[in-house]
């Protein structure tokens, strides 16, 4: 045991759940008294609103033969920037896809487990989990995040890029649907 190491109690993980399976006009919560996001969204306009201060967060705009665009008002003068360049495809050492999310403290890693399953790291600790996207139903709630304490500083980031890649994944889904026929509207 290295005596330089100090033993700290880590806090558990939070999870995060939405208050609809649906992102329009959602709620983001980790306790039912305390929301900590609002999010108002159409098929290719999102906002994302910290739901203590009132603050935008971040809008996305879906655009359909230009990239999405995403802007975190508070950051870069509030301009916006191409989502593709923001979360960038790449391969994994071990084969598989992943995105990799620029942050204001520096890359991370959003490992696709499966459609509706993700994991992030910090891009130099790839073993070391810092939240996870989940999709199952938990009893009136949506589980979206479970988010480590470490990882508090880029929440707001990884909840944005959550929401993007669900409404993403929606939208693919519509679209599949849409072909083959069964698209309900």
């Amino acid at each position: 045991m290295d005596s330089a190491l100090t033993l700290v109690n880590v806090a558990p993980p939070t999870p995060y759940f939405l208050s609809s399976a649906q992102i329009r006009d959602t709620i983001i919560f980790s306790h039912h008294s305390h929301p900590l996001y609002f999010v108002t969204s159409d098929t290719k306009h999102m906002e994302i609103r910290n739901a203590d201060s009132g603050r935008i967060i971040a809008v996305w705009n879906h655009r359909d033969f230009l990239p999405d665009i995403v802007a975190f008002p508070h950051r870069n003068g509030g301009l916006p920037v191409n989502v593709n360049k923001w979360l960038r495809k790449t391969k994994l050492q071990d084969g598989t896809s992943a995105l990799i999310m620029d942050t204001e403290w520096g890359p991370y890693v959003w490992k696709m487990v499966s459609r509706y399953r993700h994991k992030v790291s910090q891009e130099s600790l790839s073993s070391s989990w810092v939240s996870s996207s989940l999709e199952p139903k938990s009893s009136s709630n949506y589980r979206a995040l479970i988010l480590e304490s470490i990882a508090e500083p880029i929440r707001d980031d990884v909840v944005v890029a959550y929401l993007i890649h669900r409404l993403r994944l929606l939208l693919e889904d519509q679209a599949i649907d849409l072909c083959v026929g069964t698209a309900r509207w």
